[in-house]
């Protein structure tokens, strides 16, 4: 089987997990934060990716059948992926926002808010390239259970 596409993957992966250590270690270097809020950011993102969670949930399973019924692929597709990333932006940041106007001493150093919002980013970064690292290097490997995987990223 050709792995060009896992390549790939695990190259992605590996991308993100540099991504999100290199984000914080310029932001440590330049500013300075106390690492804590870096911990404060991871937080607040795990914090609104629970919603997120639960509204894709529920709404997902309607809204998807009914735009890729009603225009053509290339449309769904564009308009699938908007509204994937207006409900993620709607919870991410909403519940970013609502932390700062709710503790507003959060957000009153710029080191701080800024090491708050590298540490969610980060955190997501992190998390999604080990998720995608591990998954592909596991494919990579023939791992018992991953060709259905494999085969499925081949079609891509």
């Amino acid at each position: 089987m050709d792995s060009a596409n896992l390549y790939l993957a695990l190259v992605s992966g590996i991308g993100m997990i540099i991504a999100g250590g290199a984000s914080i270690a310029f932001c440590s270097y330049r500013l300075r934060p106390q690492f804590r809020w870096y911990w404060a950011g991871a937080g607040i993102w795990l914090i609104a990716v629970v919603p997120k969670i639960l509204c894709a949930y529920l709404m997902n399973p309607h809204v998807f059948p009914f735009l890729k019924g009603s225009v053509s692929h290339p449309v769904f597709v564009v308009l699938g992926s908007l509204y994937v990333g207006i409900q993620s932006s709607v919870f991410e940041m909403g519940v970013t926002l609502a932390a700062v106007l709710v503790w507003r001493r959060i957000a009153c150093d710029a080191a701080r808010g800024l090491a708050i919002g590298v540490g969610a980013g980060a955190f997501e970064a992190l998390l999604l390239g080990l998720a995608s690292t591990i998954s592909a290097s596991v494919t990579i490997a023939h791992v018992a259970g991953t060709e259905a995987v494999g085969e499925q990223v081949q079609l891509v």
